[in-house]
């Protein structure tokens, strides 16, 4: 897919005057939740489409607005993005050391809030979509500073067993997908395929902290040959899988994981985490 801008160096891209009060409104005040911070998007959009440099969580970022929602809520509330889940992240991944894997890392968000907490360790990061990739690519680089946190980039989709595949991507590029049939979407692009349980032994992991999945309804073919071919050295302390699309699985993979011993922590209608040994 073609890129949606050149790349160039990080503050290319400085939000105007206008822009910096609406971020200020959405980030420092009551006013970065529920129907204010949706007034907030709608002004926003209307002043700026494209990319944005900012700060967040304390590292530099590009953030485009526009049809990728994900960017666009952690652009406009930082602070209570994903929230819940990132909580149980910081618990359960220790500041050195800790290894992060985010499969469907789209733009980088999640991962960019993740490494705010690490001082060492590693974050892997998987996401096949072209123009997400170049993205995450940009936000998450090495040319620029981020402590002794080792970073590994893989531009595959994650499933079965190595080869091709033909990923759908809709109107908002972040939702792309190998779980939608061929008639719901009409734009297609074959990316390669890796599987999961062979990509961190090759980014050579000796454990995962924490694992946040989010592949729009593919989860049971990306997360769980990892149980079915990986050690369990390899099996995540914590999982934070997004189950909103369970219904495309051909495998019911929070069963699969209770059965393998881990408990619920929290659920909501988009994600369930679950930790492995957790009362």
């Amino acid at each position: 897919m073609a890129a949606s801008d050149p790349i160039k160096d990080y503050g290319a891209y400085r939000p105007t005057a206008w822009v910096k009060a609406l971020l200020a409104l959405s980030q420092r005040t009551v006013l970065g939740r529920g129907k204010a911070r949706r007034w907030i998007a709608k002004r926003l959009h209307a002043a700026h489409s494209g990319p944005l440099d900012v700060v967040l969580w304390g590292q530099p970022a590009r953030v485009h607005v526009g049809r990728n929602t994900n960017e666009v809520k952690a652009l406009l509330n930082p602070a209570r993005f994903n929230r819940a889940e990132l909580d149980l992240v910081r618990q359960y991944m220790p500041r050195r050391g800790g290894v992060f894997v985010d499969v469907g890392a789209n733009a980088g968000m999640v991962s960019l809030a993740a490494r705010a907490g690490m001082e060492t360790g590693t974050l892997l990061c998987i996401e096949p979509q072209p123009e997400m990739f170049r993205r995450l690519r940009f936000n998450l680089e090495a040319r620029r500073a981020h402590g002794g946190v080792r970073v590994v980039l893989v531009q595959a989709a994650l499933g079965p067993q190595l080869g091709r595949a033909r990923l759908a991507v809709p109107a908002q590029p972040g939702m792309a997908s190998l779980a939608r049939l061929d008639t719901e979407i009409a734009d297609h692009v074959d990316v390669d395929m890796r599987r999961l349980d062979q990509l961190c032994q090759s980014a050579d992991l000796g454990q995962i902290d924490a694992l946040k999945i989010d592949v729009e309804g593919y989860e049971d073919q990306a997360l769980l040959p990892l149980y079915d071919h990986g050690p369990e050295a390899l099996w995540p302390r914590l999982v934070i899988l997004e189950h909103c699309h369970a219904r495309r699985w051909s495998r019911d993979v929070t069963q699969e994981l209770l059965s393998l011993g881990y408990s619920i922590l929290r659920q909501d209608r988009q994600n369930i985490c679950l930790a492995r040994g957790a009362a």
